[in-house]
């Protein structure tokens, strides 16, 4: 019995030392909550491109996560790993138009 419980320990230990972290709802969830943060700010209403650059680049600063709308010149940084890609709804001169955000992790 005692070496069972050993052995459930050490395998234990084992399988976390060889277990990656997946950040990936991390990203998503920072990345529906940029959304929101822009939406609230008024970034989104006239898709303004200057306060969206400012208040990405602020987002950026405390959540150490890129972002980029493809569509649109608007980006605090670029990230080419581990880049999650969020649809979503604005409205540009009148027009309902998706776009699509980039979530990425920031390279120092």
């Amino acid at each position: 019995m005692c070496f069972f419980i050993l052995f459930l320990i050490l395998a234990t230990i084992n399988f976390q030392e060889n277990t990656a972290i997946d950040y990936g709802f991390y990203k998503y969830s920072l990345g529906n909550d940029a959304w929101r943060v822009l939406y609230l700010r008024g970034g989104l209403h006239n898709f303004d491109k200057a306060k969206l650059n400012s208040d990405l680049e602020r987002i950026t600063e405390l959540t150490s996560l890129c972002f980029y709308f493809e569509e649109e010149d608007v980006a605090s940084c670029i990230s080419e790993q581990d880049t999650l890609v969020l649809k979503k709804m604005a409205y540009i001169n009148g027009q309902a138009k998706e776009i699509t955000m980039h979530v990425g992790t920031k390279q120092n």
